[in-house]
């Protein structure tokens, strides 16, 4: 199925056992609000889900804790996306990470470019994932460990804020 805007899933109806398999397709923002369940948007199986707008697109969960992608493709470039929590994906299929380099700080997948991608990347390493990051890249305030604070500095970073990578 493809959407060519936005998609939005509001019910009070539990779904849970619908999202197992097939691909739906939005080119516009993803919304999902509670309104009586937070099972709106359960994905698992097979169930795939591409954003492939040609703008930045808003992905939003309300019911982040049992709503959520099961496998998510990405055709843009990872800084065309704003989450409202992230991971909200059981896989995401188009981040490579790519071997970890010489210090940069804020690139913490080592592919020499500081975007979304590295904070996506350093969220899942806090959460306990198996990622690659390149620490020292990761450290961002210079404080000799990568944690939260890192995260916050760098999200503020990449939308404008005056901050400073060390």
């Amino acid at each position: 199925m493809s959407v060519g805007g936005n998609f939005i899933t509001m019910t009070d109806q539990n779904h849970s056992d619908h999202l197992t398999a097939g691909t739906l397709e939005i080119k516009g923002d993803f919304y999902q609000y509670d309104d009586g369940t937070a099972y709106a948007f359960p994905a698992s199986g097979t169930h795939k889900v591409i954003l492939s707008g040609t703008d930045k697109q808003m992905v939003t969960f309300e019911s982040y804790d049992s709503s959520h992608f099961n496998l998510l493709s990405m055709t843009q470039d990872a800084s065309q996306y704003v989450f409202s929590d992230d991971p909200c994906w059981t896989e995401l299929t188009d981040i490579d990470q790519p071997p970890v380099g010489d210090k940069v700080s804020g690139d913490v997948n080592g592919d020499e470019s500081i975007d979304l991608k590295d904070v996506i990347i350093l969220r899942r390493y806090l959460a306990g994932w198996e990622v690659t990051i390149n620490d020292t890249n990761a450290d961002v305030n210079g404080d000799s460990s990568v944690d939260l604070k890192d995260v916050t500095i760098l999200r503020r970073y990449l939308a404008g804020w005056e901050v400073t990578l060390v």
